[in-house]
Protein backbone atom coordinates (compact mmCIF):
# COMPACT_ATOMS: atom_id res chain seq x y z
CA UNK A 1 0.00 0.00 0.00
CA UNK A 2 1.35 3.34 -1.03
CA UNK A 3 2.19 5.42 2.53
CA UNK A 4 2.69 9.16 1.47
CA UNK A 5 3.87 11.26 4.56
CA UNK A 6 4.46 15.02 4.41
CA UNK A 7 8.02 16.24 6.38
CA UNK A 8 6.88 19.56 5.91
CA UNK A 9 5.56 20.57 8.92
CA UNK A 10 5.84 22.66 11.80
CA UNK A 11 8.53 22.47 14.53
CA UNK A 12 8.18 24.18 17.89
CA UNK A 13 11.70 24.85 18.25
CA UNK A 14 14.52 24.57 15.17
CA UNK A 15 16.91 23.61 18.13
CA UNK A 16 15.00 20.94 19.25
CA UNK A 17 14.29 17.46 17.65
CA UNK A 18 11.38 15.64 17.30
CA UNK A 19 10.33 14.16 19.91
CA UNK A 20 8.75 11.02 18.34
CA UNK A 21 12.56 10.23 18.08
CA UNK A 22 14.64 8.89 15.10
CA UNK A 23 12.42 7.17 12.44
CA UNK A 24 14.13 5.05 9.91
CA UNK A 25 12.76 5.61 6.06
CA UNK A 26 10.97 2.78 4.57
CA UNK A 27 12.76 1.14 1.62
CA UNK A 28 12.07 2.86 -1.75
CA UNK A 29 11.19 6.19 0.43
CA UNK A 30 11.77 9.37 -2.13
CA UNK A 31 12.75 12.73 -0.22
CA UNK A 32 12.87 15.58 -1.51
CA UNK A 33 14.73 18.65 0.05
CA UNK A 34 14.06 22.39 -0.57
CA UNK A 35 17.55 24.55 -1.02
CA UNK A 36 20.06 24.65 1.73
CA UNK A 37 21.68 27.74 1.28
CA UNK A 38 25.04 26.22 2.35
CA UNK A 39 23.38 25.47 5.68
CA UNK A 40 24.60 22.66 6.96
CA UNK A 41 22.78 22.53 10.38
CA UNK A 42 19.50 22.43 7.41
CA UNK A 43 21.19 19.82 5.42
CA UNK A 44 21.29 17.78 8.81
CA UNK A 45 18.23 18.31 9.83
CA UNK A 46 16.91 17.65 6.68
CA UNK A 47 18.83 13.91 6.67
CA UNK A 48 17.11 13.26 10.10
CA UNK A 49 13.93 13.95 9.50
CA UNK A 50 14.34 11.52 6.35
CA UNK A 51 15.72 8.99 8.58
CA UNK A 52 19.02 8.81 7.02
CA UNK A 53 21.63 10.02 9.75
CA UNK A 54 20.39 9.14 13.98
CA UNK A 55 21.65 11.65 16.20
CA UNK A 56 21.01 12.94 19.97
CA UNK A 57 19.51 16.02 21.05
CA UNK A 58 22.91 16.70 23.15
CA UNK A 59 24.62 16.04 19.45
CA UNK A 60 22.52 18.20 17.48
CA UNK A 61 22.93 21.11 19.29
CA UNK A 62 26.68 20.39 19.61
CA UNK A 63 26.52 20.73 15.83
CA UNK A 64 24.69 23.68 15.91
CA UNK A 65 28.03 25.30 17.79
CA UNK A 66 30.14 24.40 15.73
CA UNK A 67 27.91 25.77 12.65
CA UNK A 68 27.23 28.88 14.75
CA UNK A 69 31.09 29.92 15.16
CA UNK A 70 31.71 31.25 11.51
CA UNK A 71 27.90 32.26 11.15
CA UNK A 72 28.46 36.12 11.54
CA UNK A 73 32.31 36.51 10.14
CA UNK A 74 32.21 37.81 6.67
CA UNK A 75 34.64 36.34 4.13
CA UNK A 76 37.01 34.62 6.95
CA UNK A 77 37.05 31.57 9.13
CA UNK A 78 37.50 30.68 12.64
CA UNK A 79 36.88 26.68 12.90
CA UNK A 80 40.04 24.48 13.68
CA UNK A 81 41.12 21.03 13.17
CA UNK A 82 39.64 20.13 16.41
CA UNK A 83 35.88 21.29 15.93
CA UNK A 84 36.22 20.30 12.64
CA UNK A 85 36.91 16.49 13.78
CA UNK A 86 34.43 16.67 16.65
CA UNK A 87 31.78 17.47 13.85
CA UNK A 88 32.83 14.76 11.51
CA UNK A 89 33.14 12.24 14.28
CA UNK A 90 28.89 13.19 15.55
CA UNK A 91 27.96 12.49 12.02
CA UNK A 92 29.92 9.51 11.58
CA UNK A 93 28.04 8.47 15.10
CA UNK A 94 24.97 9.64 13.50
CA UNK A 95 25.36 8.16 10.28
CA UNK A 96 26.68 4.24 11.79
CA UNK A 97 23.41 4.15 14.24
CA UNK A 98 20.65 4.99 10.85
CA UNK A 99 18.92 2.04 9.42
CA UNK A 100 18.91 2.96 6.11
CA UNK A 101 16.94 0.04 3.55
CA UNK A 102 17.78 -0.33 -0.25
CA UNK A 103 15.91 2.01 -3.06
CA UNK A 104 15.84 5.19 -0.33
CA UNK A 105 16.38 8.09 -2.83
CA UNK A 106 17.52 12.19 -1.59
CA UNK A 107 17.30 14.80 -3.73
CA UNK A 108 18.11 18.59 -2.92
CA UNK A 109 16.60 21.25 -4.83
CA UNK A 110 20.26 23.11 -5.24
CA UNK A 111 22.37 25.56 -3.12
CA UNK A 112 23.83 23.18 -1.79
CA UNK A 113 27.14 25.19 -1.48
CA UNK A 114 28.92 28.81 -1.75
CA UNK A 115 25.91 30.50 -0.17
CA UNK A 116 24.53 32.48 2.78
CA UNK A 117 25.55 29.67 5.00
CA UNK A 118 28.34 29.01 7.80
CA UNK A 119 31.07 27.41 6.05
CA UNK A 120 30.76 24.68 2.74
CA UNK A 121 33.71 22.38 4.55
CA UNK A 122 30.92 21.17 7.28
CA UNK A 123 28.55 20.66 4.17
CA UNK A 124 30.81 18.55 2.45
CA UNK A 125 31.76 16.70 4.95
CA UNK A 126 28.10 16.17 5.75
CA UNK A 127 27.64 14.76 2.13
CA UNK A 128 31.60 12.69 1.95
CA UNK A 129 30.69 11.13 5.74
CA UNK A 130 26.57 9.52 4.20
CA UNK A 131 28.54 8.97 1.17
CA UNK A 132 30.75 6.92 3.07
CA UNK A 133 28.14 5.23 5.13
CA UNK A 134 25.57 4.66 2.46
CA UNK A 135 27.58 4.28 -0.90
CA UNK A 136 23.83 2.68 -2.32
CA UNK A 137 21.88 5.51 -1.18
CA UNK A 138 20.85 7.59 -4.34
CA UNK A 139 21.40 11.09 -3.75
CA UNK A 140 20.85 14.08 -6.28
CA UNK A 141 21.93 17.42 -5.56
CA UNK A 142 20.42 19.62 -8.59
CA UNK A 143 22.72 22.51 -10.16
CA UNK A 144 21.91 25.68 -8.90
CA UNK A 145 23.26 29.52 -9.32
CA UNK A 146 25.26 29.27 -6.01
CA UNK A 147 26.73 25.87 -6.63
CA UNK A 148 27.77 27.15 -10.50
CA UNK A 149 29.79 29.83 -7.97
CA UNK A 150 31.71 26.67 -6.58
CA UNK A 151 32.09 24.34 -9.77
CA UNK A 152 33.54 27.37 -11.48
CA UNK A 153 36.22 28.25 -9.12
CA UNK A 154 36.51 24.59 -8.87
CA UNK A 155 37.23 23.36 -12.24
CA UNK A 156 39.10 26.64 -13.09
CA UNK A 157 41.65 25.61 -10.27
CA UNK A 158 40.96 28.82 -8.22
CA UNK A 159 40.15 27.06 -4.99
CA UNK A 160 43.64 25.69 -4.68
CA UNK A 161 46.08 27.59 -2.12
CA UNK A 162 47.09 31.18 -3.22
CA UNK A 163 44.83 30.98 -5.89
CA UNK A 164 41.83 33.66 -6.18
CA UNK A 165 38.21 33.24 -6.70
CA UNK A 166 36.01 34.63 -9.25
CA UNK A 167 32.73 35.54 -7.43
CA UNK A 168 30.05 35.37 -10.08
CA UNK A 169 27.12 36.19 -7.64
CA UNK A 170 26.74 37.61 -4.01
CA UNK A 171 26.00 36.49 -1.19
CA UNK A 172 28.39 33.69 -1.33
CA UNK A 173 29.93 33.48 2.18
CA UNK A 174 30.34 30.06 2.88
CA UNK A 175 32.69 29.30 0.15
CA UNK A 176 34.96 32.31 1.18
CA UNK A 177 35.13 31.03 4.42
CA UNK A 178 36.10 27.84 2.68
CA UNK A 179 38.95 29.35 1.10
CA UNK A 180 40.16 30.92 3.60
CA UNK A 181 40.45 27.82 5.71
CA UNK A 182 42.61 25.92 2.35
CA UNK A 183 44.77 29.61 1.96
CA UNK A 184 45.30 29.04 5.92
CA UNK A 185 46.44 25.39 5.82
CA UNK A 186 44.03 24.32 8.03
CA UNK A 187 42.96 21.95 5.60
CA UNK A 188 44.44 20.55 2.26
CA UNK A 189 43.30 21.35 -0.64
CA UNK A 190 43.36 17.74 -1.13
CA UNK A 191 41.22 17.02 1.21
CA UNK A 192 38.36 19.05 -0.05
CA UNK A 193 38.99 18.06 -3.22
CA UNK A 194 38.41 14.32 -2.28
CA UNK A 195 35.00 14.96 -0.80
CA UNK A 196 34.18 17.52 -4.22
CA UNK A 197 34.97 14.41 -6.16
CA UNK A 198 33.68 11.65 -3.88
CA UNK A 199 30.14 12.97 -2.72
CA UNK A 200 29.70 16.06 -4.66
CA UNK A 201 29.90 15.57 -8.45
CA UNK A 202 28.67 12.37 -8.62
CA UNK A 203 25.40 13.36 -7.03
CA UNK A 204 25.27 16.96 -9.19
CA UNK A 205 22.66 16.97 -11.94
CA UNK A 206 21.45 19.48 -14.42
CA UNK A 207 17.53 18.29 -14.45
CA UNK A 208 15.70 15.41 -13.01
CA UNK A 209 12.35 13.93 -13.27
CA UNK A 210 9.90 11.50 -12.08
CA UNK A 211 7.73 9.54 -14.66
CA UNK A 212 4.18 8.17 -13.50
CA UNK A 213 2.34 5.67 -15.23
CA UNK A 214 -0.56 8.18 -16.60
CA UNK A 215 2.20 8.84 -19.35
CA UNK A 216 2.86 12.47 -17.56
CA UNK A 217 6.05 13.70 -16.04
CA UNK A 218 7.24 15.96 -13.19
CA UNK A 219 10.66 17.81 -14.35
CA UNK A 220 12.73 19.13 -11.47
CA UNK A 221 15.18 21.80 -11.61
CA UNK A 222 16.30 24.24 -9.15
CA UNK A 223 15.18 27.32 -10.98
CA UNK A 224 11.23 27.24 -12.46
CA UNK A 225 12.13 26.08 -16.13
CA UNK A 226 10.07 25.35 -19.13
CA UNK A 227 9.75 23.03 -21.90
CA UNK A 228 11.09 25.65 -24.66
CA UNK A 229 14.06 26.23 -22.17
CA UNK A 230 14.93 22.30 -22.53
CA UNK A 231 14.17 22.20 -26.13
CA UNK A 232 16.94 25.39 -26.23
CA UNK A 233 19.10 23.40 -24.51
CA UNK A 234 18.88 20.53 -26.47
CA UNK A 235 20.06 22.28 -29.65
CA UNK A 236 22.78 24.22 -28.06
CA UNK A 237 24.24 20.73 -25.97
CA UNK A 238 23.19 17.84 -28.25
CA UNK A 239 24.07 16.73 -31.92
CA UNK A 240 21.07 16.38 -34.08
CA UNK A 241 20.80 12.48 -33.81
CA UNK A 242 20.02 12.86 -30.09
CA UNK A 243 17.16 15.85 -30.84
CA UNK A 244 13.55 15.00 -30.22
CA UNK A 245 10.44 16.43 -30.27
CA UNK A 246 9.74 17.04 -26.79
CA UNK A 247 6.44 18.50 -27.12
CA UNK A 248 5.02 14.93 -28.30
CA UNK A 249 5.44 12.52 -25.27
CA UNK A 250 7.00 12.38 -22.22
CA UNK A 251 9.05 9.60 -23.59
CA UNK A 252 10.72 12.10 -25.94
CA UNK A 253 11.22 14.88 -23.14
CA UNK A 254 12.35 12.25 -20.45
CA UNK A 255 15.17 11.25 -23.65
CA UNK A 256 16.69 14.03 -23.91
CA UNK A 257 16.85 14.81 -19.50
CA UNK A 258 18.85 11.70 -20.30
CA UNK A 259 20.98 12.71 -22.39
CA UNK A 260 21.76 16.36 -21.21
CA UNK A 261 22.40 14.75 -17.58
CA UNK A 262 24.75 12.55 -19.68
CA UNK A 263 26.93 15.96 -21.18
CA UNK A 264 26.98 17.76 -17.88
CA UNK A 265 28.58 14.07 -16.55
CA UNK A 266 31.51 14.45 -19.16
CA UNK A 267 31.38 18.38 -18.96
CA UNK A 268 32.90 18.29 -15.54
CA UNK A 269 35.98 16.28 -17.25
CA UNK A 270 36.22 17.94 -20.78
CA UNK A 271 37.82 21.80 -20.97
CA UNK A 272 37.21 21.45 -24.56
CA UNK A 273 33.30 21.10 -24.15
CA UNK A 274 30.59 23.07 -24.60
CA UNK A 275 29.35 22.62 -21.21
CA UNK A 276 32.83 23.07 -19.29
CA UNK A 277 32.57 26.35 -21.05
CA UNK A 278 28.87 27.11 -19.99
CA UNK A 279 30.34 25.86 -16.05
CA UNK A 280 33.35 28.32 -16.46
CA UNK A 281 31.97 31.43 -17.45
CA UNK A 282 29.27 34.11 -16.25
CA UNK A 283 25.87 33.11 -15.71
CA UNK A 284 24.54 35.68 -18.46
CA UNK A 285 21.31 34.90 -20.13
CA UNK A 286 23.58 33.92 -23.25
CA UNK A 287 24.62 30.93 -21.08
CA UNK A 288 22.99 27.68 -22.26
CA UNK A 289 22.41 26.65 -18.62
CA UNK A 290 21.22 30.06 -17.46
CA UNK A 291 17.48 29.01 -17.66
CA UNK A 292 18.22 25.97 -15.19
CA UNK A 293 19.33 28.25 -12.66
CA UNK A 294 18.83 31.63 -12.60
CA UNK A 295 15.05 32.22 -13.81
CA UNK A 296 12.48 33.92 -11.39
CA UNK A 297 8.70 32.85 -11.69
CA UNK A 298 7.92 35.86 -13.05
CA UNK A 299 10.19 35.37 -15.79
CA UNK A 300 8.08 32.61 -17.27
CA UNK A 301 6.03 33.29 -20.56
CA UNK A 302 3.38 31.46 -22.50
CA UNK A 303 5.03 28.19 -24.05
CA UNK A 304 5.15 28.39 -27.72
CA UNK A 305 3.74 25.07 -28.08
CA UNK A 306 1.16 22.72 -26.07
CA UNK A 307 2.44 19.05 -25.24
CA UNK A 308 0.71 16.31 -25.94
CA UNK A 309 1.14 14.85 -22.90
CA UNK A 310 0.62 16.43 -19.05
CA UNK A 311 3.70 18.10 -17.46
CA UNK A 312 4.68 19.97 -14.60
CA UNK A 313 7.57 21.68 -13.16
CA UNK A 314 8.86 20.85 -9.33
CA UNK A 315 11.96 23.65 -8.67
CA UNK A 316 13.08 25.44 -5.44
CA UNK A 317 15.15 29.20 -5.78
CA UNK A 318 11.90 31.29 -6.16
CA UNK A 319 8.37 31.57 -4.64
CA UNK A 320 6.89 30.49 -1.57
CA UNK A 321 6.61 26.73 -0.80
CA UNK A 322 3.33 25.22 -2.57
CA UNK A 323 1.85 24.89 -6.24
CA UNK A 324 0.93 27.33 -8.55
CA UNK A 325 -0.25 27.98 -12.29
CA UNK A 326 1.67 30.33 -14.63
CA UNK A 327 -0.08 29.91 -17.86
CA UNK A 328 -1.88 26.87 -17.40
CA UNK A 329 1.28 25.14 -16.10
CA UNK A 330 1.63 23.81 -12.88
CA UNK A 331 4.90 24.93 -10.80
CA UNK A 332 5.59 22.98 -7.41
CA UNK A 333 7.79 25.32 -5.38
CA UNK A 334 10.97 23.75 -2.72
CA UNK A 335 11.72 26.99 -2.56
CA UNK A 336 13.32 26.89 1.35
CA UNK A 337 14.30 29.96 3.33
CA UNK A 338 15.08 27.61 6.18
CA UNK A 339 18.72 28.04 5.50
CA UNK A 340 18.83 31.76 4.98
CA UNK A 341 18.60 32.18 8.84
CA UNK A 342 20.72 31.56 11.38
CA UNK A 343 21.14 30.07 14.95
CA UNK A 344 20.90 33.38 16.50
CA UNK A 345 17.80 33.54 14.91
CA UNK A 346 16.54 30.30 15.98
CA UNK A 347 16.57 31.11 19.84
CA UNK A 348 14.63 33.71 18.96
CA UNK A 349 11.89 31.74 16.71
CA UNK A 350 8.21 30.27 17.96
CA UNK A 351 7.97 28.15 15.12
CA UNK A 352 9.19 27.26 11.56
CA UNK A 353 8.59 24.58 8.87
CA UNK A 354 10.87 22.45 7.16
CA UNK A 355 10.18 22.33 3.31
CA UNK A 356 10.97 18.73 2.12
CA UNK A 357 8.63 15.78 0.60
CA UNK A 358 8.69 12.21 1.22
CA UNK A 359 7.24 9.71 -1.15
CA UNK A 360 7.25 6.45 1.13
CA UNK A 361 7.01 2.76 0.34
CA UNK A 362 7.40 2.44 -3.57
CA UNK A 363 9.93 3.40 -5.92
CA UNK A 364 9.14 6.89 -7.99
CA UNK A 365 9.50 4.95 -11.35
CA UNK A 366 6.74 3.19 -9.97
CA UNK A 367 3.72 5.72 -8.73
CA UNK A 368 0.29 4.72 -9.46
CA UNK A 369 -1.07 8.16 -11.25
CA UNK A 370 -3.79 9.22 -8.33
CA UNK A 371 -0.73 8.28 -6.03
CA UNK A 372 1.51 10.94 -7.06
CA UNK A 373 -1.19 13.19 -7.60
CA UNK A 374 -1.76 13.24 -3.79
CA UNK A 375 1.61 13.06 -2.59
CA UNK A 376 3.21 16.17 -4.73
CA UNK A 377 -0.77 17.77 -4.79
CA UNK A 378 -0.05 18.36 -0.64
CA UNK A 379 3.26 18.41 0.04
CA UNK A 380 2.95 22.43 1.09
CA UNK A 381 -0.21 23.92 2.22
CA UNK A 382 1.33 26.49 4.95
CA UNK A 383 3.36 29.53 5.27
CA UNK A 384 7.06 28.56 7.27
CA UNK A 385 7.36 31.09 9.75
CA UNK A 386 10.18 32.86 10.89
CA UNK A 387 12.25 31.25 7.92
CA UNK A 388 10.32 33.12 4.65
CA UNK A 389 11.10 36.39 6.63
CA UNK A 390 14.79 36.89 4.55
CA UNK A 391 13.24 37.61 1.28
CA UNK A 392 16.66 38.83 -0.24
CA UNK A 393 17.24 37.90 -3.59
CA UNK A 394 20.75 36.44 -5.04
CA UNK A 395 22.11 39.17 -7.24
CA UNK A 396 25.12 38.41 -9.96
CA UNK A 397 28.35 40.35 -9.34
CA UNK A 398 28.44 43.35 -10.52
CA UNK A 399 31.78 42.79 -12.06
CA UNK A 400 31.86 39.21 -13.25
CA UNK A 401 35.55 39.33 -13.17
CA UNK A 402 35.67 40.52 -9.82
CA UNK A 403 38.49 38.35 -7.79
CA UNK A 404 38.40 38.34 -4.02
CA UNK A 405 42.13 36.75 -2.22
CA UNK A 406 41.60 35.28 1.02
CA UNK A 407 45.30 33.99 1.65
CA UNK A 408 46.48 37.08 3.28
CA UNK A 409 43.62 37.31 5.89
CA UNK A 410 44.63 36.71 9.44
CA UNK A 411 42.27 34.53 11.77
CA UNK A 412 39.61 37.19 13.52
CA UNK A 413 39.55 36.61 17.35
CA UNK A 414 36.12 37.88 17.39
CA UNK A 415 33.69 39.60 15.56
CA UNK A 416 34.67 43.13 16.41
CA UNK A 417 38.39 42.28 14.87
CA UNK A 418 37.60 44.08 11.72
CA UNK A 419 34.66 46.59 10.36
CA UNK A 420 31.29 45.17 10.67
CA UNK A 421 28.83 47.85 10.54
CA UNK A 422 26.90 46.83 7.43
CA UNK A 423 26.84 43.43 8.79
CA UNK A 424 25.75 43.65 12.46
CA UNK A 425 22.99 46.43 10.78
CA UNK A 426 21.70 43.99 8.34
CA UNK A 427 21.63 41.48 11.04
CA UNK A 428 19.80 44.15 13.35
CA UNK A 429 17.15 44.50 11.02
CA UNK A 430 16.86 40.94 10.51
CA UNK A 431 16.47 40.29 13.85
CA UNK A 432 13.70 43.17 13.55
CA UNK A 433 11.89 41.24 10.72
CA UNK A 434 12.38 38.09 12.39
CA UNK A 435 10.40 39.09 15.90
CA UNK A 436 7.88 41.27 13.94
CA UNK A 437 6.91 38.32 11.46
CA UNK A 438 6.78 35.89 14.21
CA UNK A 439 4.61 38.30 16.23
CA UNK A 440 2.24 38.69 13.36
CA UNK A 441 2.16 35.25 11.56
CA UNK A 442 1.05 34.11 15.77
CA UNK A 443 -2.07 37.49 15.15
CA UNK A 444 -3.13 35.74 11.66
CA UNK A 445 -2.89 32.31 12.94
CA UNK A 446 -5.31 33.15 15.54
CA UNK A 447 -7.62 35.66 13.94
CA UNK A 448 -7.47 34.40 10.83
CA UNK A 449 -11.01 32.97 9.30
CA UNK A 450 -11.94 29.50 8.49
CA UNK A 451 -11.17 30.07 4.60
CA UNK A 452 -8.20 31.69 5.15
CA UNK A 453 -8.45 33.68 1.72
CA UNK A 454 -8.75 37.30 0.84
CA UNK A 455 -12.24 37.80 0.77
CA UNK A 456 -12.91 35.11 3.73
CA UNK A 457 -10.98 37.76 5.96
CA UNK A 458 -12.44 40.74 4.80
CA UNK A 459 -15.47 38.98 5.51
CA UNK A 460 -14.56 38.03 8.85
CA UNK A 461 -13.42 41.64 9.83
CA UNK A 462 -16.84 42.61 8.68
CA UNK A 463 -19.05 39.98 11.04
CA UNK A 464 -17.11 41.37 13.76
CA UNK A 465 -17.58 45.21 13.41
CA UNK A 466 -21.97 44.58 12.51
CA UNK A 467 -21.62 42.14 15.59
CA UNK A 468 -20.16 44.91 17.52
CA UNK A 469 -22.61 47.65 15.91
CA UNK A 470 -25.57 45.68 17.59
CA UNK A 471 -23.74 44.53 20.75
CA UNK A 472 -23.36 48.58 20.69
CA UNK A 473 -27.04 49.54 20.45
CA UNK A 474 -27.78 46.59 23.02
CA UNK A 475 -25.12 48.18 25.16
CA UNK A 476 -23.49 44.64 25.46
CA UNK A 477 -19.76 44.33 25.83
CA UNK A 478 -18.14 44.14 22.27
CA UNK A 479 -15.89 41.87 20.96
CA UNK A 480 -12.06 42.22 19.27
CA UNK A 481 -12.81 42.77 15.50
CA UNK A 482 -9.65 41.01 13.49
CA UNK A 483 -7.70 42.97 11.99
CA UNK A 484 -5.76 40.36 9.83
CA UNK A 485 -6.10 41.77 6.23
CA UNK A 486 -4.15 44.74 8.02
CA UNK A 487 -2.06 42.27 9.75
CA UNK A 488 -1.29 40.90 6.19
CA UNK A 489 -0.17 44.16 4.28
CA UNK A 490 2.10 44.94 7.67
CA UNK A 491 4.37 41.89 7.33
CA UNK A 492 4.43 42.35 3.56
CA UNK A 493 5.96 45.67 3.98
CA UNK A 494 8.04 44.43 7.33
CA UNK A 495 9.49 41.71 5.27
CA UNK A 496 10.55 44.16 2.27
CA UNK A 497 12.65 46.49 4.35
CA UNK A 498 16.66 46.44 3.81
CA UNK A 499 19.56 48.59 5.11
CA UNK A 500 19.37 50.39 1.75
CA UNK A 501 15.26 51.31 1.63
CA UNK A 502 14.76 51.52 5.11
CA UNK A 503 14.58 55.67 4.83
CA UNK A 504 12.00 54.90 1.88
CA UNK A 505 9.74 52.23 3.16
CA UNK A 506 9.94 52.99 7.19
CA UNK A 507 7.44 56.16 6.84
CA UNK A 508 4.87 53.90 5.15
CA UNK A 509 5.12 51.11 7.88
CA UNK A 510 5.23 54.11 10.66
CA UNK A 511 1.98 55.14 9.22
CA UNK A 512 0.05 51.95 8.75
CA UNK A 513 1.25 51.08 12.91
CA UNK A 514 -0.16 54.93 13.59
CA UNK A 515 -3.37 53.95 12.23
CA UNK A 516 -3.49 51.06 13.98
CA UNK A 517 -3.26 52.36 17.32
CA UNK A 518 -6.56 54.32 16.20
CA UNK A 519 -8.29 50.78 15.92
CA UNK A 520 -10.16 50.86 19.31
CA UNK A 521 -11.94 47.81 19.17
CA UNK A 522 -9.25 45.75 17.65
CA UNK A 523 -6.97 45.58 20.93
CA UNK A 524 -5.25 42.81 20.28
CA UNK A 525 -4.09 43.91 17.33
CA UNK A 526 -3.12 47.30 18.64
CA UNK A 527 -0.95 45.33 21.35
CA UNK A 528 1.01 43.59 18.35
CA UNK A 529 1.69 46.54 16.50
CA UNK A 530 2.50 48.71 19.82
CA UNK A 531 5.29 45.74 20.61
CA UNK A 532 6.58 46.30 16.90
CA UNK A 533 7.06 49.98 16.93
CA UNK A 534 8.43 49.57 20.46
CA UNK A 535 11.32 46.95 19.47
CA UNK A 536 12.09 49.03 16.55
CA UNK A 537 12.93 52.16 18.41
CA UNK A 538 14.75 50.33 21.20
CA UNK A 539 16.29 48.09 19.39
CA UNK A 540 16.57 49.03 15.59
CA UNK A 541 17.09 52.94 16.07
CA UNK A 542 20.15 52.40 18.77
CA UNK A 543 22.07 50.77 15.95
CA UNK A 544 24.00 54.13 14.44
CA UNK A 545 24.05 52.76 11.02
CA UNK A 546 20.16 52.24 10.57
CA UNK A 547 19.63 55.25 12.30
CA UNK A 548 21.43 57.34 10.28
CA UNK A 549 19.35 56.19 7.82
CA UNK A 550 16.16 57.69 8.98
CA UNK A 551 17.32 60.50 11.36
CA UNK A 552 13.51 61.82 11.00
CA UNK A 553 11.99 58.41 12.74
CA UNK A 554 10.40 59.03 16.53
CA UNK A 555 8.24 56.31 18.17
CA UNK A 556 4.20 56.71 17.11
CA UNK A 557 2.66 55.37 20.55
Amino acid sequence: MYDQKLVCHSISNILALPEKGYIPPKEGSSFSAGDTHGNAIALVRYLYEAGIINISQEQYIELIKIYEIDSLIRDRSALNQKVLQRFRDILRDGFSHAHVPNGVTLRCFGDMLADRGSNDLLSLLTLLEMRLAFPELRGVILLSNHDKCLLSNYLRGALAPGKKLTMELSPCNSLTRLKWLIDNHIISYDEVEDMIQKAYLPALKLVDYVRKEDGSIDIMSHAPLTLSAIDKAMHEFLPANHHKDIYASADDVAYVLDQLNIIFSEGLMDKKSPMYQALTTPPSKTNPIYNFIWPRLTDIGPEIEVPSYNCRFRHGHDGSPGEIKIHGVTYIGYNSIFGKTTPQQWRQAENAQLTMSCIGGLSEQKMVGDEMDEAIGEVFNAEMSPTTIILETDTKASLPSDEIGTCYLSNPLSISAFDNSTEVAEQVLMTFKTLSTLSLNNYIKNRGSYTQTELGEKLWTGVASARNYVRGFFKASLVDIPQVPKALELKQHINALTVDNLKDNWPIIAQELIEAGQLTQSGEYVIVTKGIDQYFNTNVLSDHTLKSSIQNSHSFF
